[in-house]
């Protein structure tokens, strides 16, 4: 009977590591370069001898925390109350290759930096051929250099945007910084506020991987929807610093539309007309360099929105009171703008279009917004 039981544990561990080489093989395939040889954390790496020849310091900028998100009790059990945060570090590597467009970092072509994508899942999920990132060139620059990757809006707002002013801060201004050539413009806008008239000398514009000499990285966060607070506060006080607060003054009340988006709601200029009525100003947000947003937002204190990426410009606000997000029936719950409406002490409402019943959405507005 012992022999027996030895035989199927034995079978067990055999099958369970067979599984695990097999996964590996499959998605290694995916990336040529199997899964066992990404770096979770470059802290916990440093006995390796390869990740550590490639290793100057680590600063810690901020200290491991929890946010509590303070819904009302009407707003459903699956919108997340709170999230523990990982201290935040920024290190300084070398001799490093990256990818301008997705902001992978690689070790000698051995080793992915999970830190510098945030998830395993988005290694896989950013659309760049194996070849163009094992492939690369040597670029001969010595100052540091900051990788910005064109990660889709609110990814770079709340990602991208808060590492790059936490190392710029960090350097006094002493960094270079490589983009990619398919950058969308809130890319470059961002790149001239923060550079001014430097902006050309101070980036790189690049269609492939190239071996930096030394390497600025701030951690990405491996789940993203949830916005570290100390990143929070770095990116409104850069906001505050480049707002225009006169500009839009009556500009209190805004609906961000969606009508020339891809996925407009339907029937959406009769919401628009509706919310014209009660004082709202219609806004399409990529009619407006970033710049501009950060003033056009900087009043408002009610922000009405289909879910979507123009949510995002919530943040520009400085006097925020109310956000309703509308969902439809089609798109999953994302709770990430409301957790971050909260964050900034606004009230949160939520309304669903059921049936593209515009009529019944209207009558939901106006009724929720006539105390506002």
């Amino acid at each position: 009977m012992y022999l027996f039981n030895e035989i199927d544990t034995l079978i067990a561990k055999l099958r369970h590591k067979t599984f695990i080489n097999l996964g590996r093989f499959i998605v290694g395939s995916l990336l040529n370069n199997p899964p066992n040889r990404i770096i979770r954390s470059i802290t916990e790496s440093l006995s390796n001898e390869i990740i550590k020849s490639h290793f100057i310091d680590e600063i810690i900028i901020a200290q491991p925390v929890v946010e509590y998100y303070k819904f009302t009790d009407n707003i459903p059990l699956y919108f997340r109350r709170d999230k523990s945060f990982d201290k935040r570090s920024v290190f300084l590597l070398k001799n490093l290759i990256v990818s301008p467009i997705s902001g992978l970092i690689r070790v000698d072509n051995k080793f992915m930096l999970q830190e510098s994508i945030g998830s395993l899942n988005r290694v896989l999920r950013t659309g760049e051929p194996s070849e163009a990132i094992r492939h690369f060139k040597d670029l001969e620059e010595d100052e540091y250099i900051f990788v910005c990757p064109d990660t889709g809006y609110y990814h770079f707002i709340f990602e991208v945007l808060p590492n790059l002013l936490h190392s710029y801060r960090f350097l006094h201004g002493e960094v270079k910084i490589i983009t990619s050539h398919k950058a969308s413009k809130y890319v470059t806008d961002t790149l001239k506020i923060l550079f001014d008239n430097n902006i050309f000398e101070k980036m790189y514009v690049l269609s492939g991987s190239v071996r930096v000499k030394n390497l600025i990285l701030t951690q990405f966060p491996a789940y993203s929807g949830f916005i570290h607070p100390f990143d929070l506060k770095t990116l409104v006080n850069f906001i505050k610093l480049n707002t225009n607060e006169n500009k839009y003054k009556n500009y209190r009340k805004i609906y961000i539309s969606r009508k020339k988006s891809r996925r407009p709601l339907k029937d959406e200029e009769i919401i628009e007309i509706m919310l014209e009525k009660i004082g709202f100003k219609i806004i399409y947000s990529e009619d407006f360099p970033l710049l501009e947003q950060f003033s056009l937002f900087a009043n408002a204190e009610v922000i009405v929105a289909p879910h979507g990426a123009g949510l995002v410009n919530l943040v520009f606000s400085q006097q925020l009171k109310v956000v309703v997000e509308i969902f439809t029936e089609a798109l999953a719950i994302n709770d990430c703008y409301a957790r971050l409406a909260v964050m900034f002490g606004a009230k949160y409402k939520m309304l669903f279009f059921k049936n593209n019943d515009v009529s019944n959405l209207s009558t939901a507005l106006t009724e929720l917004l006539k105390f506002y």
